[in-house]
């Protein structure tokens, strides 16, 4: 502790990113360390990103949809897609390689994965993590309003067809899935 060793691992980590040609670098770091990311590292914080919270007393079930499958192991085509964030110009990747390093091959916890897919090319989809009393969305990727929808009703029932607790989600605050999601009754429990 106070030897510096977190900026110094931390810019040998940033240096070797731009090498390998990473243009956008994300840290989601904890109190202690948001401080020294900043003044240290020159990092910004861009918005608030809450932890929005569903209880089931304050939600309702939905009607099935047969057109959500599960694709635990990522085995359908995911197209190569750009996702840009609001009001940023940077941009992500997300394809079958990084869904399956993400939630398949390095797991942190336990996930569940379902998507709308047609002719065996996922369309969108949504991932859930498992985690003690919980049931996290951790990731939701669509291309219109009437999947994110249906994905995140599919995600309420089955938080209501479990023993979970809470259904949780973390949303940037800025984003136009925030409000949809705020219809949902899901709060921000800060």
């Amino acid at each position: 502790r106070g030897k510096g060793l977190m900026v110094k691992t931390a810019k040998e980590a940033i240096n070797y990113a731009k090498l390998c040609g990473f243009y956008v670098i994300s840290c989601f770091p904890n109190f202690s360390s948001h401080r020294i990311l900043n003044a240290a590292l020159g990092f910004t914080t861009i918005y608030e990103i809450p932890r929005l919270q569903l209880a089931k007393n304050a939600s309702q079930s939905f009607s099935t949809n047969d057109k959500i499958k599960s694709d635990n192991d990522f085995l359908l085509f995911y197209s190569e897609r750009q996702y840009k964030a609001e009001g940023f110009t940077n941009f992500y990747t997300r394809d079958q390689d990084f869904f399956k390093w993400r939630f398949l091959n390095k797991p942190q916890s336990e996930y569940e994965n379902y998507v709308i897919e047609s002719d065996g090319s996922v369309m969108a989809n949504i991932v859930l993590r498992i985690y003690k009393n919980e049931l996290n969305i951790v990731d939701i990727q669509y291309n219109s309003e009437k999947e994110a929808l249906a994905l995140i009703e599919f995600a309420i029932n089955r938080f209501h067809s479990s023993s979970f607790e809470v259904l949780t989600v973390w949303c940037p605050a800025n984003s136009k899935i925030h409000r949809v999601f705020e219809k949902y009754n899901f709060r921000n429990q800060y």
